[in-house]
């Protein structure tokens, strides 16, 4: 009798961790495919501000002389802390960004909005440099594109004498 009571209480506690441990694997197994069914949140990665831009291209294509001059340089602070944008500055007095003056929030998003004096014409090559509250990094920004020369204005016929063309 001795001997099938600790058989039987051998068997229980057997039993017993065979359960724990399938416990733990379902739960790993439901957790996985919660994983895998919902997108997947990015949680903050970096200790105090970081920021990811989408791209770090600002890119004006290939435009029209005197064109929409703006173009917008998305960003996120992937970091643990408040982002401040201290400055950003274009590399000549043609290229003129615009920063938000509030601190960005962790996981939330910003733009720094690039403006090109597109009365110019030719290639664009140049760059904002963004400085930020993140120790010893700034950013650089490549702005690009090309602004083609409007059509000449067909109003004024040419060789016509008046006040306007000489002739």
């Amino acid at each position: 009798m001795k001997k099938f009571i600790l058989f039987f209480f051998a068997i229980a506690m057997l039993s017993t961790g065979a359960f724990a441990q399938g416990g733990k694997k379902a739960t790993k197994a439901k957790a996985t495919t919660a994983k895998t069914a919902a997108p997947a949140v990015t949680a903050p990665k970096v200790q105090g501000p970081d920021m990811t831009f989408e791209s770090m291209t600002v890119d004006f294509g290939n435009i029209e002389q005197d064109s929409d001059p703006f173009r917008f340089a998305k960003f996120t602070n992937n970091g643990t802390e408040p982002l401040l944008i201290k400055s950003a500055n274009g590399s000549c007095g043609c290229t003129v960004p615009t920063w938000p003056q509030t601190p960005i929030l962790p996981g939330e998003s910003g733009v720094i909005k690039v403006r090109y004096d597109t009365h110019r014409i030719g290639n664009i090559n140049k760059t904002v440099t963004v400085n930020t509250n993140i120790e010893g990094k700034s950013f650089v920004l490549s702005v690009k594109g090309h602004i083609n020369a409007k059509a000449a204005d067909a109003s004024v016929p040419a060789g016509t004498k008046n006040m306007l063309n000489k002739g």
